[in-house]
């Protein structure tokens, strides 16, 4: 069983905060005595028996990638029972943010509710023994087995390592919403959801705490009632958020930041890690360079469920691609959006390989598949050093036919002066996933990943 936890005590604090990724307080005149009663009310659990690992660490360095799973959860006691009627604890928002190595940028990635997803084994929350492993709709994770079992199949469906969590729940994100005076927000028409209790009007607005719940929850009534749609809408409302919470009116308002943080701070839950004096503190310093003009969101992406039309599943390639970007660190999507563009067909691309996997035959299962789509393989061979990641390197004279297997592969080409006119493929542990290219003679690009919302563009909600 996880191990709840109450008062956690130190130094200076780092606050995750309504599904976005963390609010930092370092050195902005609040006293110490006033951010330690903030953080002795912050909740930690212990889920490390519950995932097979601890959290924190410096398994990075104090300023490499760092991935945080944040949870918005409907806690249905109390307060939130009144406003849902309902019992029991669901999940109703998951996002894994992953702070770029410098920690100067950061990617959001929402994880669609609705998605059927092969679930691990999880503990029971309730300590009745084990769920077993199965295909189930994702939000079931929270309810069979609470933050511990979300965290363990996110990493089991995306190989990512999870260093810290936070969970909120509906009380905190009314509140931290009317703790910074309400967030502005633009629809391009009106909205009517008698359901989730919201009636808007076409334009900008700034909503309260109350209203902005019902404006990132409701689904009937607004827009075509999909998960994605409402995950759209959280989005543009959290880069709001984010916008009003890292402003002059915030950050550099004592009052009103102490305010916002005591505001949502007994309505959080985080691993204990989080909240030692010494991650804190490193952790705060190292983001000091992080402004919302460098941070993005994006969604998983899906498609219909084949039985089910209500329900999603993950679109396998491109999902692949981008948890592969985050494990090693790489924008989503500055591959498409580079000058890469294929200009000669693959026929005219000769391509050697190096199996640096270091299990025999991988090398040449890569090689079986760009022959398929008419690439020229000169040959394949066993690299003397093993790597954990694919590379792709070329001589001066081919820099025109690198970019057709750049596209195809989304593996960014390093200019090697001694391989003249040489390209090759080293395939590392984590693999090459090649696709079928179309050469053009035009200079525009197409995207192969959904569109960012960012969070220093105000974007005009279409419903």
């Amino acid at each position: 069983m996880p191990k709840l936890r109450g008062p956690a005590r130190g130094g200076r604090i780092l606050i995750a905060g309504i599904g976005v990724f963390a609010l930092v307080l370092t050195g902005i005149g609040i006293a110490y005595s006033q951010v330690s009663s903030i953080r002795d009310r912050v909740h930690t659990l212990d889920v490390s028996g519950d995932v097979g690992h601890g959290f924190g660490g410096s398994r990075n360095g104090d300023t490499g990638p760092v991935n945080l799973l944040l949870m918005g959860t409907d806690t249905r006691q109390g307060q939130n029972s009144k406003l849902t009627g309902l019992g029991g604890n669901l999940s109703d928002t998951t996002i894994l943010v992953h702070i770029y190595a410098g920690r100067a940028s950061a990617l959001g990635v929402s994880i669609p509710r609705d998605s059927m997803v092969q679930m691990p084994a999880c503990k029971r929350a309730n300590g009745n023994g084990t769920r077993e492993a199965g295909l189930r709709q994702f939000n079931l994770a929270y309810s069979i087995g609470g933050p511990g079992c979300t965290i363990k199949t996110v990493e089991s469906l995306t190989g990512i390592h999870i260093d810290h969590f936070v969970v909120i729940n509906f009380n905190g994100f009314i509140k931290v919403v009317d703790a910074v005076g309400g967030v502005p927000i633009c629809l391009a028409n009106a909205i009517n959801a008698p359901r989730a209790k919201l009636k808007l009007n076409a334009g900008n607005q700034v909503l309260s705490g109350f209203s902005a719940l019902g404006f990132v929850r409701a689904r009937e009534g607004v827009g075509d009632g999909s998960d994605t749609s409402r995950i759209q809408r959280q989005q543009v409302f959290l880069a709001s958020l984010l916008r009003k919470l890292t402003s002059g009116a915030v950050l550099a308002n004592p009052t009103r930041l102490v305010g916002v943080l005591n505001a949502v701070a007994d309505s959080l839950t985080v691993d204990p890690a989080l909240v030692d004096r010494n991650t804190m503190q490193n952790l705060a310093l190292s983001l000091e360079n992080l402004s919302a003009s460098k941070v993005k969101f994006v969604s998983t992406p899906v498609q219909p469920f084949p039985t089910n039309k209500n329900r999603l599943q993950w679109v396998p390639d491109i999902s692949a691609k981008l948890w592969n970007s985050i494990i090693i660190d790489k924008p989503w999507g500055a591959l498409s959006e580079s000058n890469a563009v294929a200009t000669v067909p693959p026929s005219q691309v000769r391509v050697g390989l190096l199996n640096a996997t270091g299990i025999p035959g991988s090398a040449r299962a890569v090689a079986s598949k760009m022959s398929l789509l008419g690439f020229d393989i000169s040959s394949v061979r066993t690299s003397d050093a093993v790597l954990a990641t694919s590379t792709l390197r070329y001589g001066p004279l081919v820099a025109k036919q690198v970019k057709t297997l750049e596209v195809s592969s989304g593996i960014k080409a390093v200019l090697d002066p001694s391989l003249s006119n040489h390209i090759v493929l080293s395939v590392g542990k984590n693999g090459v996933t090649v696709k079928k290219v179309s050469t053009t003679k035009s200079r525009k690009t197409t995207r192969s990943h959904p569109k960012y919302v960012k969070a220093s563009e105000t974007t005009c909600v279409k419903t």
